[in-house]
């Protein structure tokens, strides 16, 4: 296989693999049968959690590669990846609670009592700081992933005549637009919880633990920004090799 028909088939499949595995997903908080629904979307071992994890190791692992490359020319290009590292490494750190998902190990005492989930991490924290290290990170990123996979393609769509030169920030846009649109449908899908829930509170929607799902469409989400980063560090990572 050259080089032209690996560039295609990688095209192909940021077009094809984002939108197919979002729905499989978000069909699957429909199903029934617990353990099968835990396959997709359990906390710790569901697909959509080991997904999550697996593409923000694989994007730092990209972005080090391009720090590290003699392609970056100035500081802010250097700044920014290394704010994109950073950010990265917190996303993976918390969601496997900076180890314990792996090694296993018991949060202390002084821990347990201020944590909801009983782990070691930030986002679970009770009260205040509990949505200051999730909800406030969650907005500005999937703000940021709306503006310039979404927003800005249509404005340059709509006003034909406004030109956006190519830099680090925008790289290559056919290789991440597919992922934020995922992203988006996700983030409209959990508008729908509150309906979802009072659907089952009236004994409409009668399907054993359905409940408990409702707190998995958060899985979804951080799954397509997951995915969202990745290719959108892998555009990065082809805008700079391509420019050299």
């Amino acid at each position: 296989m050259n080089k032209d028909n690996l560039k295609n088939l990688i095209n192909k499949f940021m077009l094809v693999f984002p939108p197919i595995l979002t729905f499989i997903l978000i069909f699957s908080f429909f199903i029934k049968d617990t353990k099968i629904r835990g396959i997709f979307l359990g906390y710790e071992d569901g697909l959509a959690e080991n997904l999550t994890n697996i593409f923000l190791f694989i994007a730092i692992i990209i972005n080090l590669i391009s720090i590290f490359s003699s392609r970056v020319k100035t500081k802010f290009e250097i700044f920014y990846l290394i704010i994109l590292t950073l950010g990265c490494i917190y996303f993976l750190g918390e969601e496997m609670s900076w180890g314990q998902h792996i090694f296993k190990w018991k949060a202390s005492h002084e821990w347990r009592d201020i944590n909801i989930q009983k782990e070691t991490n930030f986002h679970n924290l009770k009260g205040f700081y509990g949505k200051f290290f999730s909800r406030i990170p969650r907005a500005c990123l999937s703000a940021f992933i709306l503006i310039i996979s979404i927003f800005i393609p249509l404005i340059q769509i709509i006003f034909k005549n406004i030109k956006i030169q190519s830099n680090i920030i925008l790289a290559k846009p056919n290789f991440y637009i597919i992922s934020g649109y995922c992203l988006a449908i996700t983030m409209i899908f959990r508008r729908f919880k509150p309906l979802l829930k009072d659907l089952y509170d009236k004994g409409i929607i009668k399907f054993n633990s359905f409940a408990h799902a409702f707190n998995q469409t958060a899985e979804i989400n951080e799954f397509c920004i997951a995915m969202f980063l990745l290719f959108y560090i892998y555009s990065i990572y082809i805008y700079l090799k391509e420019r050299n």
